[in-house]
């Protein structure tokens, strides 16, 4: 997960006030953390919340949506929802998104990351041995849902890769039909397989 969140780094050092919601285990805070970036998290878990103060981390219990309604205009510059949306109906989904880029400051950023249905295995297997999970959201109708709350820039990342020993194998042989059933196979990898996370980060 910590070299999975490293890879929208990029979008996030350098900001003054990152809020993290539904922050889990705290992956995310401490990985601000050491890059000095002032972040806190969001948690309605009571047991993480205890356990990310004791570890000096800013945390509030608390639900992600009251918490957003609850802050000011510009009250941050980042906000992160870490497998959050795939929770979500369909409608508060959407006000998450659009509360998010009421409360960001001028140039701040929207993170969410979320099981990426791309993949046949990551949407239609993995998704479904988590009984909270609603419903998968398609790269496109996150990012289409970022730019119609009027986000000026948006941006879909696809993560965490499936590792080349679980794919099918390609280069058995050699000649024309060789590469022929390559290429198809390479397709049948990209469906079933593919990345099995993305990011849509959208900048207000």
């Amino acid at each position: 997960m910590r070299a999975r969140q490293s890879s929208y780094l990029d979008a996030l050092e350098g900001r003054r006030r990152v809020v993290d919601l539904g922050c889990g285990h705290g992956e995310l805070l401490r990985l601000l953390r050491e890059h000095g970036v002032g972040a806190y998290g969001v948690e309605t878990e009571a047991d993480f919340v205890a356990r990310l103060e004791e570890d000096g981390l800013e945390v509030l219990e608390a639900d992600a949506l009251a918490h957003l309604e609850g802050l000011e205009p510009g009250a941050v510059d980042g906000v992160v929802a870490s497998h959050v949306v795939e929770h979500l109906p369909a409608a508060v989904m959407i006000r998450l998104i659009g509360l998010a880029h009421d409360r960001l400051a001028e140039g701040g950023v929207l993170v969410m990351e979320t099981p990426n249905p791309e993949s046949l295995v990551a949407g239609s297997v993995n998704f479904h041995r988590d009984p909270t999970h609603l419903a998968p959201v398609h790269p496109d109708t996150l990012a289409f849902l970022c730019d119609m709350a009027g986000f000026r820039r948006v941006e879909v990342r696809r993560l965490s890769p499936t590792p080349p020993e679980r794919l099918l194998p390609t280069g058995g042989g050699e000649g024309a039909l060789a590469e022929r059933l390559d290429a198809v196979v390479g397709r049948l990898n990209d469906l079933l397989f593919g990345h099995q996370d993305y990011a849509v980060l959208a900048w207000r």
